[in-house]
């Protein structure tokens, strides 16, 4: 199930039922950047003729922008900008696993990581916490854990012993939470996993309809 927002100035979807990671989520192959641009393209025909708030996405095309990550280093999901006349006009956020359902969330708006207040606000949560503990910034990571869940995971090295270390801050609240505590998944305040069952069919239906379309 999801939630779909419409407004005078807005369309945004997003899947609520989409769970952080499992551990089958770990082991789990994730779709190619390719096969999850062939099913983000799918979606984007699907959605203009189906939604009128977006019906301006007809004839435009998605582009690949962002791959998401978990805490673990496996890959998520993949969001693709949607491009109509060379021009940014929204994106579709598509899941990299068979473990939550295909499309993860969609708008007319930006991704929290394009929004530039909160990037800036994130990048200097992690530059001032970097100085207090003194180390420095080595690189920054997208995580995705869910629908809304959205953090920057900044890898931290001391630049004397070459130690190692990183951080988790919240795009929403700018927060900092330290990957390497024990109680960093118990502070994000997950949601329930899906029933397997529900997205595997969801899966199914999504490959029967672009069956059907290549065919037809």
């Amino acid at each position: 199930m999801g939630i779909f927002i419409t407004s005078l100035s807005s369309v945004a979807f997003a899947e609520t039922d989409t769970s952080p990671t499992s551990t089958d989520e770990q082991t789990s192959t994730p779709l190619s950047i390719d096969e999850a641009k062939e099913i983000a393209a799918f979606y984007l025909v699907e959605l203009s003729g189906t939604i009128p708030e977006l019906e301006e996405w007809e004839d435009a095309v998605v582009e690949p922008d962002i791959t998401f990550y978990d805490l673990e280093g496996n890959i998520t999901a993949y969001s693709f900008d949607v491009m109509k006349n060379n021009e940014y006009d929204g994106f579709i956020l598509i899941s990299a696993t068979k473990n939550k359902y295909p499309i993860l969330e969609f708008s007319k708006g930006k991704l929290q990581n394009k929004i530039s207040t909160m990037t800036k606000k994130s990048q200097n949560a992690a530059v001032n916490y970097a100085k207090k503990n003194k180390l420095n910034v080595v690189e920054s990571v997208p995580i995705y854990e869910g629908a809304t869940f959205y953090y920057s995971q900044y890898n931290l090295q001391d630049s004397k012993d070459g130690n190692k270390k990183k951080v988790i801050v919240d795009l929403v609240t700018s927060n900092i939470i330290n990957a390497e505590e024990e109680n960093t998944s118990a502070s994000m305040n997950k949601v329930e996993t899906a029933k397997s069952d529900e997205i595997k069919k969801a899966w199914d239906d999504l490959e029967n309809r672009m069956i059907e379309k290549s065919v037809g």
